[in-house]
Formats: structure tokens, C-alpha cells, sequence
């Protein structure tokens, strides 16, 4: 089952001319599918508007006229739906700021999926230390002889957001389709979305597959602090820590960890100014440099041309459902239409680099790359972060770099200074 969204305009009230949003392997949509098995079929309706400037609540509010309700918000994204699955979503979040918080969840796309009709859990706070009460109530729970010992094993694999599941669950929702290449559900990380409309809110973070799962005979171990939006309607936190067996559990692969390249901007050059001027200032130098010698000679300049584009194929990855999250961070392999490629590809005799739209499309280029080398446009490694019980909290490893370098780290977008922080590679 897929979901549509219609985009229409905000203010005007009114569809675009636009192929609607489309998302698969969403939470929202296992809700649908769990409320028609129970009351039957009805008509659903789904739609989103970009919040602009100039709109307001009352323009909001004017979708009821076309039996729409606002149900979430996603960064500058409004979305409705109809009276009959607005009221699953407002069942699993009770808080109206939750809904705008963690609301895009419940539409999260994903590249695969899978529901289990019973699901074991065991659920541990991965924010504090493991209470003494906790380990006879877990023995009990499970019904296997578990040693404080081997319970605080497993309390130090897990993390912020950071969970374990077993190996038949990463198994089902493995996927290879599209990806050049493929990875082993066993040894690949990877975001995910999970929930159950047993529980409310919405299960989020990063997993690995455990054998400590089959060991303690649970499909997942999960951290606290991947449950979002769990607040009941009178303000109560539900008792989560523990084991639990859940109807209709959802769970989704929304993506496997990579090492992505991605601009850097010009905040983290600001608030690192040592690292800067030792480092990315020589690099901006060099670019420019290298971009005036370029822009000087119309060979130089369509050699320049399709070596770029070369590249960017060569890191392109075949196109995929786009998220209704608000993913806003520019990356080195973010894909981009080029029509002039292939013509100078085929120009063996050099006839073409002068025709004036080929001209165009290489000024563009070299455009470009002058905007990136005034506006600090230098790429840095990003990847997904997982906790590891052996480096201290003044640590982190990337194998990349040598040990005992010191790695500024900072999750984009930056806002200020408090968001980075300097850790020894080891």
C-alpha cells in the first residue's frame, strides 16, 4: 500500500498542478491496514501544503471545509487526512507538540518492511544504570536464568537512540533492490521506524542485528530513548522498561548506514576557526586557484566538465521515493539533471566545447564551483554515529583519520556553538 499525498497551495486552498507525494513502508500506513481489518474500508483522503510565508492558522484550519484534518507537521510541511485516519494518528500521539515534533515519523518512507502479528520486546533505559529491582522482574519476564553480569553486557551495547534486534528481523526487511551495493543484513547498521497501535507514539533510531536476541529469545532489544511521542492523554509516561509482547508490530528499514561526503557550510567553518584556517582556508586557496586556470582555457574548462560529471555518475544512486521528512542537508552524491554530458562524451574532434550551450552549461559549472569555494563548500565525512562500549565519552573512532587526531563533531543543520564538540580518534 502506498500513500498519496495531493499537494495543494497553502493559502489558496487549492491542488498544484504536481504529481502527488508518494511514501511506502510508513507506520501510518500499517495503522490503516490494522483499522480496516477491524471496522472495514473507508475513504481516505491525504494531502500536504508547504507553509509559506503569509500563511496562517486560519488558512489551516480552512481544509476542514474539504473534510481534511491537520494531523502532523514536518519542518515547512503541513499534512491532513480525513476525519477516520486522522483520529489513528491523534491515538498515538496525544500531545498536539509531540505531533509537530515526531509527527513526520508516522510518514517516514522506507525501503522495506515487515509486521510481526506477535512481537517480543525487551526494552531497557539506555540513559541510566540498570536498578536492582529490574534484573529478578526480567528473569521472570523472560523465563531464562539471566546473570547481572550478562544483563549489563547488554545494557552497554545499546545508545542513544541505538538498538539491537535479531537476525530474522533484519532478514525481513533486507533490501538490495536499486543499491549498487548490497548490504548483509547480519553486518550493516541501519535507521529504522517500528511501532504498534498497542502502544502509543513511535519507535525511531539506528539498529544492528545481536546475537544476544536469539540468546534471550526476543526479536528486539530497544533503548528507551528510541520511543517518541509516548505521553498518554493525561500526561502520563507508560512503564516501558521491561519485556513486553506486542500485537501487530511494525518495523521498517528506512536506510543502511553509509559514509557519505557533505558540505560543510560556512556555521561549523565559524565556530571551528583553528581547524579552519589550518585546514579548509589552504584547501579554498588551492580551489580557486585551480577554478581561475580552469575558467581560463575553453579545453581546460570542458575537460574540467566532464570530469566532474564522470564523477557524479560514478557516485549517483539510482532514484528513490522521496521522504516527506524535511531533509535539508546538502551531500556530495545528491544527484542533479545534466544535459550537456553525454554531447561532449561523443565529441571525439573537440567541434562542440564552443557552441554557446555548451558554453552555458560550463559557466554554470564553474559558477558553481566559485559560490561552493566563497561559501566555505568543502565536503567532510558524515555517517551514522553508534555507541561503543569501549571508547570514553571524550572518544570517538573513525578509521579514516589517524589516532589521536582531534575530530571536531557536530549534527547538521549546525545552530551554534553548543552543537560541536571535539573528541580524540581512537
Amino acid at each position: 500500500m502506498v500513500l498519496n499525498f495531493v499537494q495543494y497551495d497553502a493559502k489558496l486552498i487549492r491542488p498544484l498542478d504536481v504529481v502527488p507525494k508518494e511514501v511506502n513502508h510508513t507506520f501510518l500506513e500499517h495503522l490503516i491496514q490494522v483499522e480496516q481489518r477491524r471496522v472495514g474500508n473507508w475513504q481516505q483522503q491525504f494531502a500536504t501544503a508547504q507553509i509559506y510565508e503569509g500563511v496562517t492558522a486560519a488558512d489551516l484550519a480552512a481544509f476542514r471545509d474539504l473534510g481534511l484534518e491537520l494531523v502532523l507537521a514536518s519542518g515547512k510541511w503541513a499534512y491532513f487526512t480525513d476525519a477516520e485516519t486522522a483520529s489513528l494518528v491523534h491515538c498515538q500521539v496525544a500531545r498536539s507538540s509531540e505531533a509537530i515534533a515526531y509527527g513526520s515519523q508516522f510518514v517516514s518512507n522506507a525501503n522495506a518492511s515487515t509486521v510481526r502479528s506477535q512481537a517480543r520486546l525487551l526494552v531497557l533505559d539506555d540513559t541510566a544504570s540498570i536498578e536492582a529491582s529490574l534484573l529478578p522482574r526480567i528473569r521472570q519476564q523472560l523465563e531464562i536464568d539471566l546473570s547481572e553480569a550478562d544483563l549489563g553486557e547488554v545494557h552497554r551495547k545499546l545508545g542513544d537512540c541505538y538498538s539491537l534486534i535479531s537476525s530474522d528481523l533484519a532478514h525481513h526487511v533486507a533490501y538490495s533492490a536499486r543499491q549498487k551495493q548490497p548490504h548483509h543484513p547480519n553486518t550493516s547498521p541501519f535507521q529504522f521506524r517500528a511501532g504498534s497501535p498497542e502502544r502509543p507514539g513511535v519507535i525511531k533510531g539506528t539498529c544492528r542485528v545481536s546475537e544476544w536476541c536469539d540468546r534471550l529469545q526476543v526479536d528486539a532489544i530497544l533503548s528507551l530513548s528510541s520511543f517518541k511521542a509516548t505521553h498518554q492523554p493525561n500526561g502520563e509516561n507508560p512503564q516501558l522498561v521491561g519485556v513486553h509482547t506486542v500485537s501487530d508490530f511494525f518495523f521498517a528499514n528506512k536506510t543502511y548506514a553509509t559514509v557519505n561526503q557533505q558540505k560543510r557550510g560556512l556555521q561549523p567553518a565559524l565556530v571551528t576557526p583553528e581547524a579552519t584556517q589550518q585546514e579548509v582556508l589552504p584547501e579554498l586557496v588551492e580551489r580557486a586557484i585551480t577554478a581561475a586556470q580552469i575558467q581560463a582555457n575553453p579545453q581546460s574548462a570542458t575537460a574540467y566538465y566532464l570530469s566532474l560529471a564522470e564523477q557524479r555518475q560514478q557516485f549517483r544512486d539510482p532514484p528513490e521515493i522521496e521522504s516527506l521528512e524535511d531533509e535539508e542537508t546538502e551531500t556530495a552524491n545528491d544527484s542533479y539533471v545534466d544535459t550537456i554530458y553525454e554531447i561532449l562524451k561523443a565529441d571525439a574532434f573537440g567541434q562542440m566545447h564552443r557552441h554557446p550551450k555548451v558554453i552555458d552549461a560550463i559557466a554554470k559549472v564553474l559558477h558553481h564551483e566559485w559560490m561552493d569555494t566563497v561559501t566555505v563548500g568543502v565536503y567532510s565525512p558524515s555517517a551514522i554515529a553508534q555507541p561503543h562500549a569501549d571508547l570514553k565519552p571524550w572518544e570517538c573512532c573513525f578509521r579514516e583519520l589517524p589516532q589521536g587526531a582531534l575530530v571536531a563533531l557536530y549534527r547538521s543543520p549546525l545552530g551554534n556553538i553548543a552543537g560541536i564538540g571535539t573528541f580524540i580518534n581512537n
